[in-house]
């Protein structure tokens, strides 16, 4: 037998309000360079309204990393979670360690770029617009010496 209790089901999937779909569909819109202010406004309403959708908060949070806001990228790419794909968890890890470095927080930013050589598989991501390839030789360069933004 079979016994269903709408009451009591737990959803598999959470549908984003209206406001987490516009914050998404704002940040998916903004051009990787030359948007500064805008990243700035997205970050501003992040605040009152949650995503947690990886590749929103990766391209937010390197778009305030453009706009030398460290710790307000740090901030937003801390909310994408061990559970997010691979790649992505490996990106957030890394450019945490790189705004670290930045930060001179050296110490903090090493124990970021060991956790990015835990994440499972061999990630390598590409910033086209930073000119760099990011994958576990990289973060081992980064293991001995620290980041510095060219």
């Amino acid at each position: 037998d079979v016994l269903i209790e709408p009451e009591s089901a737990i959803a598999l999937i959470t549908v984003p309000s209206d406001q987490q779909r516009e914050l998404l569909k704002r940040i998916e819109e903004l051009p990787w360079t030359g948007s500064e202010q805008l990243a700035l406004d997205a970050h501003r309403q992040l605040q009152s309204v949650e995503i947690d959708e990886p590749q929103s908060l990766l391209k937010l949070g390197l778009l305030l990393y453009y706009a030398r806001r460290y710790d307000e990228a740090l901030g937003v790419l801390e909310k994408i979670q061990p559970s997010a794909p691979a790649n992505m968890e490996f990106a957030a890890r890394v450019w945490e360690g790189h705004l670290l470095d930045l930060q001179g927080r050296r110490n903090e930013a090493v124990s970021r770029y060991e956790k990015a050589l835990e994440v499972p598989g061999s990630p390598k991501v590409r910033h086209d617009q930073y000119s760099m390839t990011i994958d576990a030789e990289w973060v081992r360069t980064r293991l001995r010496t620290a980041f510095r933004r060219e």
